[in-house]
């Protein structure tokens, strides 16, 4: 063996008489990578969210979700790209420059950070939530609380400006034993959301409640039963946003938040749970059936047309 390493020895100097730097590379990343647990699957899901956002929206954008009810909230999610100069981003000079040296982000949160898997030069997608503006209405011989519309426009007008504008706005069934005021309240909200939201430049897409809910209750990694489960998953996914959702009456803002990340993808569509297909009865004999000719309206029996 000491032969065959002298031999070795002398035919890599007669190779490189002037030096030379010699690597040996596994390419395989499982080799380096420390033995420790896997990556926690909703921690690549959620790197895998932060990227498809910057390749969605290069040049910056402003995303809503909203629980539209005079109880719920919005939360608004703003897609910045730190490579590139403010103006270049969608959002103001100043304010572009600001963002790219960390200053100028008074109430907004970083959502997914550097420890969390994403680096320098990737878009910063940035949060904060907002509860519902309302004003008191006089209803009879007593006060409710009803959406202020010029409140909502003064909120949605302060936002950074930015060519993508998108709201994911929240399409909730009542329930009957919400009673007349219930509904009223529920279509005056949604309403108001769809006017402002219309009038401000925001391209809106209706969520229905069954489908966000469905697809998050069949992927999250914890139950999802209940409105406190929705704050605890939406701390477990953005604890940069804890100061949001520290109170347990913050369920609102977490759904809001929850129906951002549905309408931007982070959850995979699913089918509307519990929703059963008919299957259509096949007529009988003696059912009644309606003219062709479609004119008068008659209907006859079955059995008359046989006849006839």
């Amino acid at each position: 063996m000491a032969s065959c390493l002298q031999a070795w020895h002398a035919t890599v100097a007669q190779h490189h008489p002037q030096g030379a730097v010699i690597l040996s590379v596994d390419p395989d990343v499982a080799s380096t990578a420390p033995s420790s647990a896997p990556l926690d699957p909703m921690a690549s899901r959620l790197q895998a969210w932060h990227a498809s956002l910057a390749l969605r929206h290069p040049q910056g954008a402003v995303i809503l979700g909203i629980d539209p009810d005079v109880s719920g909230a919005v939360a608004v999610l703003l897609v910045n790209s730190e490579s590139t100069q403010g103006e270049e981003r969608g959002v103001d000079g100043d304010c572009g420059r600001e963002l790219e040296h960390g200053r100028g982000m008074e109430g907004w949160s970083r959502m997914v950070r550097a420890e969390d898997g994403v680096g320098e030069g990737h878009a910063a997608v940035y949060g904060q939530i907002h509860d519902v503006p309302f004003e008191l209405t006089s209803v009879g011989t007593s006060s409710r609380k009803r959406h202020s519309a010029q409140a909502i426009a003064a909120l949605l007008h302060q936002l950074p400006p930015a060519p993508t504008r998108l709201a994911y706005l929240e399409h909730a069934r009542p329930f009957p034993s919400d009673g007349k005021q219930g509904w009223y309240g529920s279509g005056f909200g949604f309403g108001v959301w769809m006017g402002v939201l219309a009038g401000s430049g925001f391209e809106i897409t209706p969520v229905p409640s069954v489908r966000w809910k469905a697809a998050i209750r069949s992927q999250a990694p914890v139950d999802f039963t209940s409105k406190e489960d929705s704050r605890q998953l939406a701390l477990a996914l953005f604890p940069s946003l804890a100061s949001f959702l520290k109170r347990k009456k913050d369920h609102g803002r977490a759904e809001a938040l929850l129906i951002a990340t549905y309408g931007t993808s982070l959850w995979v569509p699913v089918g509307e749970e519990g929703k059963k297909t008919r299957r259509r009865r096949k007529p009988a004999a003696n059912d009644a059936v309606t003219s062709e000719s479609g004119e008068d309206g008659i209907a006859v029996k079955a059995d008359d047309c046989i006849a006839a």
